[in-house]
């Protein structure tokens, strides 16, 4: 279930007694800033949370193409241009990156485009995965999800309450400027981050190694 705001407030007032200086716009801001941190941390942890598909279909070389509208970026483990077979089924085999005019198979970015390469005569149909641009939060009702809505993406479970609320913390310190407390909520953020780290993941920490080099 994800944590809207409004609970991440309420339980960080009862966590510091008294937070009647801070007020909804900057509370928000605070939690945009944890929300996107806590995005970009745990793509490196487990990126099948976030990994988003957009299918395209080439028979041309160069062939240009607009990326998702959504997209950010295809950097975490498990992203990447697949072939998809004739029978639709998804393969393992994976595009690799080329450059502008070249004539391998291969694609690359321009602008707000891919551009496939290396694909002549009959058409193929290849898969991207990649991950999603975040939304930024501007309300105290949005949720800590990549949309902020409560039926979004979920970037930080609701049993891990207690490392917003650390998290909350630390930015509220050197606001405050609370002279001596800075150190100690920057130790209760990083224990509160690691255990977040050491359990998020849904799977054993066993990977595979694709091979990124071309076929003769």
């Amino acid at each position: 279930m994800a944590i809207q705001l409004q609970t991440a407030k309420d339980s960080f007032a009862r966590y510091k007694h008294d937070i009647s200086d801070v007020d909804n716009t900057q509370f928000i801001e605070w939690c945009d800033f944890l929300n996107k941190f806590a995005y970009r941390y745990l793509q490196g942890i487990d990126p099948d949370r976030f990994i988003e598909e957009s299918s395209y279909t080439v028979s041309s070389s160069p062939s240009s193409q607009a990326l998702p509208a959504d997209f950010d970026s295809m950097q975490p483990l498990g992203c990447g241009i697949y072939e998809v077979d004739d029978s639709g089924d998804d393969t393992s085999k994976e595009i690799t990156q080329t450059g502008h005019g070249r004539r391998d198979q291969g694609f690359y970015f321009e602008q707000g485009n891919v551009v496939f390469t290396g694909f002549d005569g009959t058409s193929k149909t290849l898969k991207m995965r990649y991950i999603k641009n975040i939304t930024a939060l501007t309300a105290i009702t949005d949720y800590l999800t990549v949309e902020g809505t409560s039926g979004g993406l979920e970037i930080i479970p609701d049993e891990y309450l207690q490392y917003v609320i650390y998290a909350l913390d630390t930015l509220y310190t050197q606001w405050d400027e609370e002279v001596g407390a800075e150190s100690f909520s920057d130790a209760r953020f990083t224990r509160a981050l690691d255990e977040l780290a050491r359990n998020i993941k849904r799977t054993g920490g066993v990977y595979s190694i694709p091979s990124f080099n071309h076929y003769y």
